[in-house]
Protein backbone atom coordinates (compact mmCIF):
# COMPACT_ATOMS: atom_id res chain seq x y z
CA UNK A 1 0.00 0.00 0.00
CA UNK A 2 1.46 3.21 -1.02
CA UNK A 3 1.31 6.49 1.38
CA UNK A 4 -1.50 8.74 0.95
CA UNK A 5 -0.45 12.23 -1.35
CA UNK A 6 -2.02 14.21 2.26
CA UNK A 7 -3.88 13.10 5.20
CA UNK A 8 -6.22 15.19 6.98
CA UNK A 9 -7.20 15.53 10.82
CA UNK A 10 -10.45 16.79 12.47
CA UNK A 11 -11.51 16.37 15.51
CA UNK A 12 -14.59 16.86 16.13
CA UNK A 13 -17.18 15.76 19.25
CA UNK A 14 -19.99 13.07 17.58
CA UNK A 15 -22.81 16.09 16.97
CA UNK A 16 -20.35 17.95 15.43
CA UNK A 17 -19.15 15.38 13.30
CA UNK A 18 -22.81 14.42 11.73
CA UNK A 19 -23.34 18.05 10.89
CA UNK A 20 -19.81 18.32 9.04
CA UNK A 21 -20.40 15.23 7.20
CA UNK A 22 -23.44 16.42 5.53
CA UNK A 23 -21.68 19.68 4.61
CA UNK A 24 -18.71 17.63 3.30
CA UNK A 25 -20.96 15.29 0.99
CA UNK A 26 -21.48 18.95 -1.05
CA UNK A 27 -18.39 20.18 -0.96
CA UNK A 28 -16.91 20.66 -4.36
CA UNK A 29 -13.10 20.57 -4.33
CA UNK A 30 -12.98 20.75 -8.56
CA UNK A 31 -10.70 24.06 -7.71
CA UNK A 32 -8.51 22.52 -5.44
CA UNK A 33 -8.28 19.67 -7.83
CA UNK A 34 -7.44 21.80 -11.00
CA UNK A 35 -4.51 23.21 -8.82
CA UNK A 36 -3.35 19.75 -7.70
CA UNK A 37 -3.66 18.54 -11.72
CA UNK A 38 -1.52 21.78 -12.55
CA UNK A 39 1.38 20.58 -9.91
CA UNK A 40 1.49 17.29 -10.77
CA UNK A 41 1.71 18.03 -14.46
CA UNK A 42 4.47 20.87 -13.80
CA UNK A 43 6.51 17.99 -11.92
CA UNK A 44 6.11 15.72 -14.50
CA UNK A 45 7.77 17.92 -16.98
CA UNK A 46 10.04 18.87 -14.72
CA UNK A 47 10.95 14.99 -14.33
CA UNK A 48 12.07 14.82 -17.64
CA UNK A 49 13.59 18.01 -18.12
CA UNK A 50 16.20 17.36 -14.63
CA UNK A 51 16.93 13.84 -16.26
CA UNK A 52 15.40 12.18 -13.10
CA UNK A 53 14.32 14.17 -9.94
CA UNK A 54 15.74 12.56 -6.33
CA UNK A 55 17.44 9.43 -8.14
CA UNK A 56 18.76 10.52 -11.35
CA UNK A 57 17.80 8.49 -14.31
CA UNK A 58 20.46 5.78 -15.65
CA UNK A 59 22.80 7.15 -18.81
CA UNK A 60 21.33 5.87 -22.19
CA UNK A 61 23.48 2.44 -23.64
CA UNK A 62 25.63 3.28 -26.13
CA UNK A 63 24.01 1.41 -28.66
CA UNK A 64 20.35 3.10 -28.21
CA UNK A 65 22.70 6.67 -27.75
CA UNK A 66 23.83 6.28 -31.19
CA UNK A 67 20.82 5.38 -32.94
CA UNK A 68 19.06 8.20 -30.80
CA UNK A 69 21.52 10.78 -31.49
CA UNK A 70 21.09 10.05 -35.71
CA UNK A 71 17.53 9.83 -35.56
CA UNK A 72 17.03 13.14 -32.87
CA UNK A 73 20.08 14.54 -32.33
CA UNK A 74 20.66 16.28 -29.17
CA UNK A 75 17.47 15.76 -27.56
CA UNK A 76 16.88 15.16 -23.76
CA UNK A 77 15.77 11.64 -22.30
CA UNK A 78 12.32 10.65 -22.88
CA UNK A 79 12.45 13.98 -25.23
CA UNK A 80 13.19 12.87 -29.09
CA UNK A 81 9.74 13.87 -31.13
CA UNK A 82 8.13 16.03 -28.18
CA UNK A 83 5.16 13.93 -27.91
CA UNK A 84 5.52 12.37 -24.70
CA UNK A 85 6.88 15.48 -22.99
CA UNK A 86 3.85 17.82 -24.88
CA UNK A 87 1.41 15.67 -23.64
CA UNK A 88 1.71 16.85 -20.37
CA UNK A 89 1.01 19.72 -20.96
CA UNK A 90 -2.76 20.59 -19.64
CA UNK A 91 -4.29 20.78 -23.35
CA UNK A 92 -1.86 19.44 -25.29
CA UNK A 93 -2.34 15.95 -27.65
CA UNK A 94 -2.40 13.13 -26.22
CA UNK A 95 -2.56 15.00 -22.56
CA UNK A 96 -5.30 13.14 -20.23
CA UNK A 97 -6.84 15.82 -17.49
CA UNK A 98 -10.07 15.44 -16.02
CA UNK A 99 -11.22 16.91 -13.18
CA UNK A 100 -15.01 16.71 -11.26
CA UNK A 101 -15.64 17.45 -8.50
CA UNK A 102 -13.98 15.06 -5.73
CA UNK A 103 -11.53 13.31 -8.57
CA UNK A 104 -8.89 13.92 -10.59
CA UNK A 105 -7.39 11.96 -13.85
CA UNK A 106 -3.66 13.57 -14.99
CA UNK A 107 -1.44 11.95 -17.24
CA UNK A 108 -0.61 11.06 -20.24
CA UNK A 109 -2.11 8.50 -22.90
CA UNK A 110 1.11 8.50 -25.18
CA UNK A 111 2.14 4.99 -25.84
CA UNK A 112 5.71 3.34 -25.74
CA UNK A 113 6.58 2.77 -29.16
CA UNK A 114 7.90 -0.78 -29.84
CA UNK A 115 9.06 -0.26 -33.37
CA UNK A 116 12.29 1.11 -32.97
CA UNK A 117 15.23 -0.68 -31.63
CA UNK A 118 16.68 -1.09 -28.21
CA UNK A 119 13.36 -0.64 -26.85
CA UNK A 120 12.68 -0.92 -23.23
CA UNK A 121 9.65 0.07 -21.18
CA UNK A 122 10.48 3.59 -20.05
CA UNK A 123 8.50 2.95 -16.62
CA UNK A 124 10.76 0.45 -15.63
CA UNK A 125 14.02 2.52 -16.39
CA UNK A 126 13.29 6.19 -16.04
CA UNK A 127 9.91 7.26 -13.95
CA UNK A 128 8.83 10.34 -14.66
CA UNK A 129 5.39 10.02 -13.31
CA UNK A 130 5.98 10.58 -10.30
CA UNK A 131 5.16 12.82 -6.75
CA UNK A 132 8.31 14.72 -5.29
CA UNK A 133 7.98 15.43 -1.95
CA UNK A 134 7.51 19.25 -2.29
CA UNK A 135 4.80 18.37 -4.71
CA UNK A 136 3.11 16.45 -2.15
CA UNK A 137 3.68 19.50 0.31
CA UNK A 138 2.44 22.21 -1.72
CA UNK A 139 -1.10 20.22 -2.63
CA UNK A 140 -1.12 19.30 1.04
CA UNK A 141 -0.86 22.85 1.74
CA UNK A 142 -3.59 23.50 -1.06
CA UNK A 143 -5.95 21.27 0.24
CA UNK A 144 -5.75 22.74 3.74
CA UNK A 145 -6.42 26.53 2.33
CA UNK A 146 -9.18 25.07 0.55
CA UNK A 147 -10.88 22.98 3.79
CA UNK A 148 -9.88 26.03 5.80
CA UNK A 149 -12.13 28.26 2.82
CA UNK A 150 -15.12 26.15 2.89
CA UNK A 151 -15.43 25.56 6.77
CA UNK A 152 -15.83 29.37 6.85
CA UNK A 153 -18.94 29.36 5.04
Amino acid sequence: MSDPIFKLQVRLNAENLKKWLRKVKTWDFSRFLNMTGETLLDSFQTNIRSGGRGVKWPPLDDHYRAWKSRKWGRARMLVASGKLFNSLRKGGQYNVYKVSKNSIEVGTDVRSVKNFPYWRPVGEVRKFIMIQPSDKEQIGKGFNWEVHKMLEV
